[in-house]
């Protein structure tokens, strides 16, 4: 492990970025970042999952890794670096002479940019749980890597769904291949969806000759924005949901009913549409109205 920067902080031990590299240089380089928002603490164990894998491993090529990029929001629970409230992944391609967050954007930038694959690891948000998925372009090189991930859910999606000045969409601007994958809730820990993600790496590190030993298999779906169904709140309630991530559930089959946070009155019931698997769903039971409660990954 390397520290590869490093910023002074006021009254703290200073800030420092630190990568891991695994592999003889001879083959593709890729590098796995997580830990961004230190709030999503699921990319941060996969990651540490991965690890002890390629530990035992021969690598072909070079893998690098950035488990922890905001070590100082993870200490808070915060997903902005915690300094000026600046998200880290909204700070790319960053600034060496900028504020914190654009401060550890460039240097994240400029040490990611020797590889030929990036994949930013995310949580899904503190109030809903994601089955692990990968966010792709809907056609290319980018997409076969997506596929060979083996997670559960491809979601195909155009480039205009990412913040111009994240990590994937800066790698995107200048034709480089990036990926997006989340999985699990932020702020909690889901052990079995970070060993989903774990063990799709390793399934795209052997597609590519890296490694040699693949992880388990499991069936994907693929799916566009057209072929995902979207539940909101029809009002403010409280959330009682009646399924679980990962679930596939048939049409009619009930996901779950708001009720009155007080006195328990039940309001509306929220069943499937269609025959898919539950891709994302409500934490936080208590909802606004047009809030998300589910998504459901069509199956045709």
């Amino acid at each position: 492990m390397s520290v590869i920067f490093e910023m002074e902080s006021p009254l703290r031990t200073p800030y420092q970025l630190h990568q891991l590299e695994f592999g003889n240089g001879e083959g593709p380089t890729i590098a796995l970042v997580a830990g961004m928002h230190g709030n999503e603490l699921n990319g941060i164990h996969s990651l540490n999952m991965l690890i002890s894998v390629l530990r035992m491993q021969k690598i072909r090529g070079r893998v690098l890794l950035y488990p922890l990029v905001n070590t100082f929001g993870a200490d808070e629970c915060n997903k902005r670096f915690p300094f000026d409230q600046n998200d880290i992944n909204g700070a790319f391609p960053g600034n060496p002479n900028g504020h914190p967050a654009q401060r550890i954007a460039a240097a994240l930038y400029e040490a990611t940019a020797q590889a030929d694959i990036c994949i930013d690891i995310h949580s899904g948000a503190a109030h809903v749980r994601e089955l692990p998925q990968v966010r792709a372009p809907i056609s290319g090189l980018a997409l076969e890597y997506a596929r060979a991930m083996k997670l559960p859910v491809v979601w195909k999606r155009k480039g205009e769904y990412f913040s111009q000045r994240g990590l994937v969409a800066c790698w995107r601007q200048r034709e480089q291949i990036a990926l997006h994958v989340i999985g699990g809730r932020g702020v909690t820990l889901d052990n079995s969806l970070c060993s989903m993600m774990a063990s799709g790496f390793s399934n795209l590190l052997a597609y590519l000759n890296v490694t040699t030993a693949m992880s388990s298999v499991q069936e994907t779906i693929e799916v566009t924005k057209q072929e995902i169904e979207v539940h909101r709140a029809v009002c403010g309630a409280f959330f009682v949901p009646e399924v679980r991530v990962g679930e596939q559930v048939q049409r009619g089959r009930l996901l779950g009913y708001l009720q009155s946070p007080i006195g328990g009155e039940r309001i509306d019931e929220v069943r499937a549409m269609n025959k898919g698997i539950i891709m994302t769903l409500r934490a936080n039971p208590l909802v606004h109205a047009q809030e998300l409660l589910v998504r459901i990954a069509c199956i045709s």
